[in-house]
């Protein structure tokens, strides 16, 4: 079994937050010259997109800020079958370990990742993508059908397939407020497919 170590690379900072991506170190030979790059993890998990708070929309989550970036969000479920099941039991201890890599995981808010809805005994993944300047959810999400072929995000929950599977990939970043001692986990969309 191998062991990754891994660490949080700066991605974006501000006055007020810092926002890091999960990394790996890059060890190659180069490693002894120059000093360690870190390598962003791309995860990818597949179940089909909850009807709960659901922002997977042309209008996202904040349709009526335009000041703020557009962002889309939703909860990725597992699916209504064994297969979906065995695959997602290990998402509690994938989160721990997360909160474990910190030093006060007291302080490491993981309820914008993950989600247990304790009824069902089932894990939620809640996943987010903010657009960048000039990007619009609808022109720039990447979501695609299972032929590969760019999918229109729907206008409205009406037109989305909440029963489809769905491979996500996407990254474990973290945001820290400044004068705010917690971290915050999130899963930031990368692309999606429909399969």
């Amino acid at each position: 079994m191998h062991v990754i170590t891994i660490s949080f690379g700066d991605l974006k900072r501000s006055k007020s937050t810092v926002h890091r991506i999960c990394c790996i170190p890059n060890i190659t030979i180069n490693t002894l010259i120059r000093p360690r790059t870190k390598v962003p993890l791309f995860f990818t998990a597949t179940g089909q997109i909850s009807p709960r708070n659901c922002y997977l929309t042309q209008g996202g989550w904040f349709p009526t800020y335009r000041e703020m970036p557009e962002i889309a969000s939703f909860w990725l479920e597992e699916r209504p079958n064994l297969a979906s099941r065995l695959n997602w039991l290990g998402m509690g201890k994938t989160v721990k370990a997360f909160k474990d890599h910190f030093d006060s995981p007291h302080l490491v808010d993981t309820s914008h990742l993950c989600d247990l809805d304790a009824d069902a005994n089932k894990y939620r993944l809640q996943i987010v993508w903010e657009a960048n300047p000039c990007q619009t959810i609808a022109r720039s999400l990447c979501m695609y059908d299972h032929t590969g072929a760019r999918q229109q995000v729907p206008k409205s929950l009406d037109e989305a397939d909440f029963d489809a599977a769905y491979e996500v990939v996407f990254t474990v970043d973290y945001m820290k407020e400044e004068g705010d001692a917690s971290i915050v986990l999130f899963a930031s969309l990368l692309r999606m497919f429909k399969v």
